[in-house]
C-alpha cells in the first residue's frame, strides 16, 4: 500500500512542474518582444508593449511567491512519506516529523524583516504560519521562580523575542567641498561646449584693457591709436556615470531601501570625484584643475628651509602672490594642522591661525579647510591659496539615476546606472603681470620642501 501523502506529493510536483512552464513561457515572450524591438531599427518598446511586459514580470513574482510555498510543503510531504516508509522497520508508528527548518536557530526566516511581516500578517488573517507556531511556549515547565518566563533565558522565553535592527546605515560623513559654493556657475542648459568671451588684460604694464592707451596732449596735437585684444575661453561638458548590480534576492529581502542607498553612496562619489578634479584635473576629459592652469603661481619654499616645515615667510609670500585675496581660502592637508595652528608672528606670541565656531577656522583672515585631498605635508600642494571666483564650473545638473532588469537577466540582478554632466576650468590664461611687482594669480601653491 502506497504513503498515504504519495497523492499530495504528486499534485504539488505537477504544480511546480506547471508553474516552471508558465514562467518559462513568460520570459520567452519578454525575450522575444526585445528582440522584435532591437530589430526595428533598435527602437524602444511603445507604452502597450511596456505594460504587457511589467505584466509578465508581475507574474513572474507571483509564480516565484507561489513555488517557494509549494516547494516548501512538498519538502515537507516528501519527508512525511520518507518517515511513513521506514517506520515499520523502526517498529514504531511515526508520531512526529520534523520540518528541516525548525532545527534552523532563525526557524526559517531569511531576516527579521521576514519575521515581522509573518506576525503582522497572522494578525490580521488569523491564519499563523507553522515557523510561528513553533516558537510559542508549548509544554508545561516547571516553576523556577519569579522569572520562570522572561527573556534572560532562551528556551523560557527568549526565543520569542526577534532579533532587532537599528533603522538606518551608520556612515562616515563625505568632507566638506568648500570650492563648489564659491566658483563662478556659467548656464551650460541645453549645451555641451560653451565659448565664453573675454578680454585679454593680463599684462598692466602699458595697459590695463588689453591694449587700449590713454595719453596727455596739447592743443593741435594727436595722440597715438590703440586697440584692445579679446580671447574665447571653451567649457566643454563631459559625462560622470557610476553603474552596480544588485541582486534581485537583496532588494527584496533587504530591510532597507536598497536602491535609495545606492543614490546615496553615487553622490558621495560624486562630489569626491569633482573635488579631486578640481585640484588636479588635467582638462582632458574632465576638469581643468587649479594645479595645471596655466596661470598657476608656485611660491619657493625658503634658503635652507628644513623639509616637511611650514614657516611664516612661505604664508606672508603666499598671500603676496594671490590676486583677489579678499575672496581666496586656504586648503591643507591634516598633516600640516600641527605647524599651522602653532605658528606665530616673529618676535611675538600673536597666533596667525584662529578658531572660532566648533569645525571653523581661518590663517591670516581668510577661511581655511583640511583635507586629505590635499598632497601630504612638504609635497607640493599641501597648502594652497585659492581665489575660486576666478574659476568657472556649470550649474550643477541633478544626478540621474535608472534601473535595468534585463542587462544582467540571467543572472538574476537588476543593474542601477548613474550619471550626470559637467565641466570646469580657471578663465586666466596666463599670470598677472601688474606695473610694479611679482606677477599675480587666483591660484597659489607652495613649492615642495
Amino acid at each position: 500500500m502506497p504513503p498515504m501523502t504519495a497523492a499530495p506529493i504528486k499534485v504539488l510536483r505537477e504544480s511546480i512542474a506547471a508553474l516552471n512552464a508558465e514562467e518559462t513561457k513568460l520570459r520567452k515572450e519578454s525575450s522575444a518582444l526585445y528582440a522584435t524591438a532591437t530589430a526595428e531599427s533598435n527602437r524602444a518598446l511603445t507604452a502597450e508593449e511596456k505594460a504587457k511586459d511589467d505584466a509578465r514580470f508581475t507574474r513572474i513574482e507571483a509564480i516565484q511567491a507561489e513555488r517557494t510555498e509549494a516547494q516548501r510543503r512538498l519538502s515537507n510531504e516528501e519527508a512525511l512519506a520518507e518517515a511513513e516508509r521506514r517506520a515499520p522497520a523502526l517498529g514504531r508508528a511515526v508520531t512526529d516529523v520534523r520540518e528541516g527548518w525548525q532545527d534552523d536557530p532563525k526557524r526559517g526566516f531569511a531576516s527579521p524583516k521576514a519575521l515581522l511581516l509573518e506576525v503582522m500578517s497572522a494578525g490580521r488573517s488569523g491564519r499563523v504560519d507553522p515557523r510561528l507556531a513553533s516558537l510559542r511556549s508549548g509544554a508545561p515547565m516547571a516553576a523556577a521562580g519569579a522569572d520562570e518566563h522572561s527573556t534572560q533565558n532562551d528556551p523560557y522565553g527568549g526565543y520569542l523575542i526577534p532579533t532587532a535592527l537599528m533603522p538606518g546605515l551608520k556612515t562616515m560623513p563625505v568632507e566638506v567641498d568648500p570650492f563648489s559654493s564659491r566658483t563662478t556657475k556659467v548656464d551650460m542648459t541645453g549645451a555641451r561646449v560653451l565659448k565664453i568671451n573675454a578680454r585679454v588684460d593680463k599684462d598692466h604694464a602699458s595697459s590695463v584693457s588689453g591694449g587700449l592707451s590713454v595719453y596727455r596732449r596739447v592743443e593741435t596735437q594727436t595722440v597715438t591709436a590703440s586697440r584692445t585684444k579679446f580671447e574665447q575661453v571653451t567649457l566643454e561638458k563631459n559625462e560622470l556615470m557610476g553603474v552596480t548590480y544588485a541582486s534581485e534576492e537583496l532588494l527584496a529581502a533587504s530591510p532597507l531601501a536598497f536602491a535609495s542607498l545606492l543614490s546615496a553612496f553615487f553622490s558621495d562619489e560624486f562630489a569626491a570625484k569633482v573635488l579631486e578634479e578640481r585640484l588636479n584635473g588635467d582638462g582632458v576629459g574632465r576638469y581643468h584643475g587649479f594645479a595645471n592652469s596655466p596661470a598657476l603661481v608656485t611660491v619657493s619654499k625658503e634658503t635652507a628651509q628644513a623639509a616637511d616645515t611650514i614657516v611664516f615667510a612661505n604664508i606672508v609670500k603666499m598671500i603676496a602672490r594671490c590676486w583677489g585675496y579678499g575672496n581666496a581660502i586656504w586648503f591643507a592637508n591634516q598633516t600640516c594642522y600641527p605647524q599651522l595652528r602653532q605658528m606665530t608672528q616673529p618676535g611675538s606670541t600673536i597666533p596667525i591661525f584662529a578658531t572660532g565656531q566648533p569645525g571653523i577656522a581661518s590663517l591670516e583672515g581668510r577661511p581655511i579647510f583640511f583635507s586629505e585631498r590635499a598632497a601630504a605635508l612638504g609635497d607640493l600642494g599641501d597648502l594652497i591659496l585659492i581665489n575660486p571666483s576666478e574659476y568657472l564650473e556649470s550649474d550643477s545638473e541633478a544626478i540621474q539615476g535608472v534601473s535595468s532588469i534585463h542587462v544582467r537577466f540571467l543572472e538574476h540582478e537588476q543593474t542601477f546606472k548613474f550619471f550626470t554632466a559637467n565641466a570646469g576650468a580657471g578663465w586666466w590664461r596666463t599670470q598677472l603681470t601688474p606695473k610694479r611687482g611679482s606677477s599675480l594669480s587666483p591660484f597659489v601653491y607652495l613649492e615642495a620642501r
